[in-house]
């Protein structure tokens, strides 16, 4: 979820294979019994966590439960089509609102469920999540005023850059609009659900004929990540740990994270299922955000070692030919690049080297 890039954000701009924003519901098999779900992002600046489902002999694991409980609700109707074996269980692999927000709606279709989570993660999700979901709602908030000043573009006729708007213009203003009203009437009506199983380092769940392991490998995006493995068939899903294609760093643990993702690197993989984005059949991206984040890792250390850098804002960082190679040059790509990836890992990087 990004906290910067405001919900009025509308830059119309070529979609490329790979782009932080997800247009269209998708449900992807990936190996026998386990799918991917893809959800249509909710507006224009936020998006919903990638939901997995591993459907074993004597029922179901989910990992995540996205970002709208309406649609974690269209993810319930979609798993009882696959299968007519209940969920027995739902990860959380961090406590982030896009990722937690469903798990209401799954108690309510599967009561005797168990909602999973590393142990700080439950704390995270018990303590910070009811204060982001009361934030959403509230009618004196953030969201109203971004609700008020895209209604004034439109009686004005003016992009948010002050050009005269288009048709195109109007339509996507209007749905933004839509869209954001959408999220705070949900969040009127959230009820919080906490995980009710906690592990530290690993857990081993046998949903019959099919092993998941759930493991800690370290911090990164949060201090809980976990992630939720097929040993048999070498599929991960990574959580936010590793996201597709502008990775996440805001708020994040930079130099742990790296240390992190070596260790995801060195498992038998053959199919990565990130937080958000699309499924990767290898480890290629992964090894490239290894090196771009060693890199600029690297440089900072330097900087800092060498008194270039006394704060983050004298830290200066060269990944742009890593960046090419990820994310291309689409510009909202290029926006969530230097917003939650960039300037996550100076800001967060300098505090664990600086320390």
């Amino acid at each position: 979820m990004n906290p910067r890039v405001a919900a009025t954000l509308l830059i119309p701009v070529f979609l490329p294979a790979a782009s932080v924003r997800t247009p269209e519901r998708s449900v992807t098999p990936v190996a026998e019994g386990v799918y991917v779900i893809r959800h249509p992002d909710p507006s224009a600046g936020w998006v919903h966590s990638n939901t997995t489902v591993i459907a074993g002999e004597r029922g179901v694991l989910v990992v995540d439960a996205c970002f709208l409980p309406s649609v974690a609700r269209e993810d319930v109707a979609e798993i009882r089509r696959l299968t007519n074996k209940p969920v027995r269980y739902l990860v959380n692999t961090h406590h982030h609102i896009d990722h937690t927000a469903g798990n209401s709606v799954y108690r309510d279709a599967f009561p005797d469920i168990e909602i999973i989570a590393h142990r700080d993660t439950k704390r995270l999700i018990e303590t910070r999540n009811p204060g982001v979901a009361k934030r959403w709602a509230d009618p004196n908030g953030p969201l109203p005023k971004s609700i008020a000043q895209m209604k004034e573009r439109l009686g004005k006729g003016q992009t948010e850059e002050g050009k005269p708007m288009t048709a195109k213009d109007r339509a996507d203003t209007e749905q933004e609009i839509a869209d954001v009203q959408r999220q705070m009437r949900e969040y009127a009506a959230y009820r919080q659900e906490n995980p009710t199983l906690a592990f530290d380092t690993e857990m081993t769940v046998d949903l019959g004929k099919r092993i998941v392991r759930l493991q800690y490998l370290g911090r990164a995006n949060t201090t809980g990540d976990a992630i939720v493995y097929l040993p048999a068939e070498k599929i991960v899903a990574t959580g936010d740990i590793l996201v597709h294609p502008v990775p996440y760093a805001a708020g994040g643990h930079p130099v742990e994270w790296l240390e992190t993702l070596k260790k995801l690197a060195a498992m038998e993989l053959s199919i990565v299922i990130p937080g958000h984005g699309e499924v990767l059949r290898d480890k290629k991206f992964l090894n490239l955000l290894i090196e771009a984040l060693g890199s600029a890792l690297a440089q900072m250390e330097a900087q800092v070692r060498e008194g270039r850098a006394m704060n983050a804002g004298e830290v200066k960082i060269d990944i742009d030919d890593y960046r090419k190679r990820m994310i291309g040059d689409d510009p909202l790509n290029l926006t969530w690049w230097n917003d939650m990836f960039l300037r996550g890992v100076v800001e967060r990087g300098f505090l664990g080297i600086a320390r």
